[in-house]
């Protein structure tokens, strides 16, 4: 089976014309396979990227909705109502992948969990793996804060539409 797997391999290599650090990861990951230390230290650098990745979201949108009230001056109504609309939708397009990465974020999470109860862990695994709890629970912190504070933000700005909405049915009448 081995040899079967490095002739597929081989051929994948040839046909594809892989590089050599797609050659080193894909032997790595499907014929030697990984240690734990590899495997922990990866998801950790993952988990760094996502949480980079839902502050810069959360941050843009808090953004978003603290400048839809900047524009006073707009006497247009219905422009107005517009302006706002399309800011909700560049929200929405941004943050289109959260609930991936938020997924991605809980099965590492459940995959640590059951590592922790196979056994015995090396030194080194154990600082890791402390390591990307406490990381992790100062992250999940900060991203909660953030969250909420996007929520009051977009909570304020529908009361804002329906306010703006009222308007505009006056000002027809």
């Amino acid at each position: 089976m081995r040899y079967r797997w490095l002739e597929k391999f081989e051929r994948k290599i040839m046909i594809h014309n892989l590089s050599e650090k797609e050659i080193l990861k894909e032997f790595k990951d499907k014929f030697v396979g990984k240690d734990i230390t590899q495997w922990l230290d990866e998801m950790k650098n993952e988990t760094f990227k996502i949480t980079v990745r839902l502050k810069k979201y959360f941050k843009k949108s808090i953004e978003l909705y603290n400048n839809i009230n900047l524009d006073a001056e707009e006497k247009d109504l219905n422009r107005k109502l517009k302006k706002i609309e399309n800011n909700i939708i560049k929200d929405n397009e941004i943050g289109k992948n959260i609930d991936n990465d938020i997924a991605t974020y809980e099965n590492y999470q459940k995959q640590i969990d059951y590592l922790l109860k196979q056994g015995p862990l090396s030194d080194e695994e154990e600082l890791i793996i402390s390591e990307f709890n406490r990381d992790e629970a100062k992250s999940l912190k900060e991203l909660k804060k953030l969250s909420l504070k996007r929520k009051n933000g977009s909570q304020e700005i529908y009361k804002y539409i329906i306010k703006l909405k009222k308007e505009v049915e006056l000002e027809d009448k």
